[in-house]
């Protein structure tokens, strides 16, 4: 009998994992085409280290240092190991990462189910009723797995940092419960080291998976120890907790300096004391994202007003006392049953990282996709009690399990309708600027993605993005402007886009685009002496090397300019414009084999690019060798296409930072030619036709 009834047991929990994951993909199945979005571009899309082409362990290990600002640091290595991967398989097609985020999402709920499993196992519910376990279990982990505030680190492709850190933590906590639960030492041993093996997988994910620490005690605490609070004055709570203490110092120290942590919130539009006091109301505001899960609260940005002192508003200090006095009521009331006290704890310490000191963003709901695993098992005990109740009122009893049945449907609707928000970049910003209408972010976002789509309603949109609330002052501003710029620039107003690149400059003058177009606004109207002076006058004048000696070779300076192009070219092998330069430097210097052997060089790897064969056909025409220059420009039209041949004339006549200089000089030479081109072209297709029709061919 206890065999058929283990075996029964195993199949009803596997049948319900089955059933959890397929509605998982369900619920996401209107995600796997969802854009790339705000931190997905720096991260992964333009990301060199990411967007790897071979799996060399020069590739992998690159990937673990893929941090654009600080290269030389370890960066979450697992999970941009796991977007290389993504990468390496399909480049930038959004499907892959999101068929991994969907998985990963599935799989840490069967990692929570496991772990539910494991919990009533300790000494705290091992008491608890098969029937009741198995409900609780089920049903806590079906609602963590389809709530909406579980969206953003599903379908924001990037927040798989959050996730994966999650899973590991999970693990974790499975380890520990195992090796608590084990009566062998031996396996005791193996057990916590796969343990603290796994708390290192969680933090090589995000480096907040270090909370994991202070977690463990957490579950120790409420599981092993009844929730006495008389035990955090043993020695074990305090040797955990300091080192979790250290543990934390240690990252924050690698990870942010004092001076850099000050630089930080002067960027903020918030102080570190208004971020601390504004926090208790962000908590509370999540709680009920998570409790009342209506599509039309969810946002990938949230308006939230500043706390500036306890009173500022009024409702701050009710703020911190409600979150205060329920925290502290939880650790200590024997009273409050133990789910609850063993979720609010879990919630708040989880927390505890990303709501504290650091200089981050106010709120984002993928931050919760840790802190709320242990929120719904107090839901589920409660509506098991009231369906228990009702035993003997059978019509009672099948209305509670309607209700239940259509809390998880309408939940489950509700994720599924939110995730269509997400089905492309205008939607996703156009929900957020109507949820959050006074910030910046979300106009700023709205017309870098409709751009030169709609340049005069993009710039609407940029206009006043600049009197809304942003989340870093210097840099969003400074951004702004010089988009606003860049559509001017593309639509050749280049003294109002010069204005906006002065005024980007003048927010923040380390914004490297704004001066590299400001440069090019004057390049564009043929002032490449003001061009060269600006640059020289740059503190970081080496950055704006390829502008200047683009503007070198304008003014007809070509050894100087030839002596810059070798100089970007031996610091960057890749820059293939730089050799492509070079050859056209020594061939406007009269170095015609000299610039053939360059030309030679490039199109080992370009041989199928018709502008080489352009540029090397001028080459030969200004060396007099017509004959060559002829070919070489056949060669030209073949490559581009008839249809397309005037079209790549134009682009690199247009081409300021690889100019072919003199180009205009041979347009009735290469109009020639193409007249003779053309003429071939369509003497050769009668010739074949004719001899189709007679049978010869």
């Amino acid at each position: 009998m206890t065999l058929i009834s283990d075996q029964n047991k195993e199949f009803k929990y596997t049948f319900s994992g089955f059933m959890i994951v397929a509605i998982v993909f369900i619920i996401y199945s209107n995600t796997f085409q969802s854009p790339w979005i705000l931190d997905d571009f720096q991260n992964i899309v333009n990301n060199p280290r990411i967007q790897i082409s071979s799996l060399s362990l020069k590739n992998v290990t690159e990937s673990f240092f893929s941090n654009t600002l600080t290269p030389e640091k370890l960066y979450r290595p697992l999970s941009c190991f796991t977007f290389a991967m993504n990468a390496l398989a399909g480049g930038t097609n959004v499907f892959g990462y999101h068929l991994v985020n969907i998985s990963l999402h599935a799989a840490t709920s069967l990692i929570l189910m496991l772990l539910l499993v494991l919990v009533f196992k300790t000494p705290a519910f091992e008491k608890t009723p098969d029937r009741e376990k198995y409900f609780i279990i089920i049903l806590s982990t079906a609602l963590w797995a389809i709530n909406p505030i579980q969206i953003q680190s599903v379908t924001y492709i990037v927040q798989r940092m959050a996730s994966l850190c999650t899973f590991f933590s999970l693990i974790s906590f499975v380890f520990y419960i195992k090796a608590r639960l084990s009566k062998s030492s031996r396996q005791i041993i193996i057990f916590y080291i796969c343990c603290m093996v796994v708390i290192a997988c969680s933090f090589f994910s995000k480096e907040n998976g270090i909370i994991t620490i202070p977690l463990i005690l957490v579950i120790e605490y409420f599981l092993f120890r009844n929730g006495d609070f008389k035990i955090l004055a043993k020695k074990e709570f305090i040797a955990g907790f300091s080192i979790f203490i250290v543990l934390a110092l240690c990252f924050s120290f690698y990870t942010i300096s004092l001076s850099d942590l000050q630089a930080l919130y002067e960027m903020r539009p918030f102080t570190l004391y208004e971020r601390l006091l504004t926090q208790p109301k962000v908590l509370l505001y999540y709680l009920s994202l998570i409790f009342y899960p209506l599509p039309q609260r969810f946002s990938i940005e949230h308006e939230i007003l500043i706390s500036s002192g306890i009173l500022s508003p009024p409702l701050t200090f009710l703020y911190i006392a409600l979150v205060i006095s329920f925290f502290t009521a939880c650790v200590v009331s024997s009273k409050i049953p133990l789910f609850v006290r063993l979720g609010v704890v879990f919630f708040f310490v989880a927390h505890s990282i990303e709501s504290s000191v650091l200089p981050l963003e106010m709120v984002f709901e993928h931050r919760n996709y840790l802190p709320s695993v242990f929120l719904f098992p107090p839901v589920a005990a409660a509506l098991y009690r009231i369906f228990d109740n009702y035993k003997s009122r059978q019509k009672m009893r099948t209305a509670i399990g309607f209700f239940i049945t259509s809390l998880i449907f309408l939940i489950g609707i509700a994720t599924h309708t939110r995730n269509f928000d997400w089905r492309s970049e205008e939607a996703i910003w156009f929900d957020a600027m109507k949820k959050a209408p006074g910030n910046a972010r979300p106009k700023q976002s709205m017309g870098f993605t409709i751009g030169m789509k709609d340049p005069e309603k993009a710039l609407y949109y940029y206009s006043k993005a600049l009197t809304g609330k942003m989340h870093n002052l210097k840099d969003e501003k400074a951004s702004i402007l010089a988009n606003m710029g860049l559509i001017y620039f593309h639509q050749h107003l280049y003294d109002t886009a010069r204005y906006c690149f002065q005024q980007s400059l003048e927010t923040d003058n380390t914004f490297q685009i704004a001066f590299d177009y400001l440069i090019q606004t004057y390049m564009k109207e043929d002032e490449w002496d003001k061009a060269i002076e600006m640059i020289d006058q740059n503190p970081n004048s080496s950055a704006f090397a390829n502008l200047k000696a683009a503007s070198l070779m304008h003014t007809g300076d070509y050894n100087q300019a030839i002596d810059l192009f070798r100089e970007i070219y031996l610091k960057i092998p890749e820059n293939q414009n730089a050799l492509l330069n070079i050859a056209e430097g020594l061939s406007m210097a009269g170095f015609c084999n000299r610039a053939g052997f360059f030309y030679s060089i490039y199109i080992i790897k370009h041989s199928v690019e018709p502008q080489v064969y352009l540029r090397m056909s001028k080459n030969y025409f200004f060396n007099g060798d017509f004959p060559n220059a002829s070919k070489l420009l056949n060669v030209f039209f073949r490559l581009a296409g008839a249809e397309k041949a005037e079209s790549y004339y134009n682009n690199l006549t247009a081409n300021l930072l690889a100019p072919a200089i003199g180009i205009n000089k041979m347009e009735l030479f290469i109009a020639g030619e193409f007249e003779s081109y053309k003429k071939n072209i369509k003497w050769l297709g009668s010739k074949t036709n004719k001899d189709i029709n007679s049978g010869s061919y």
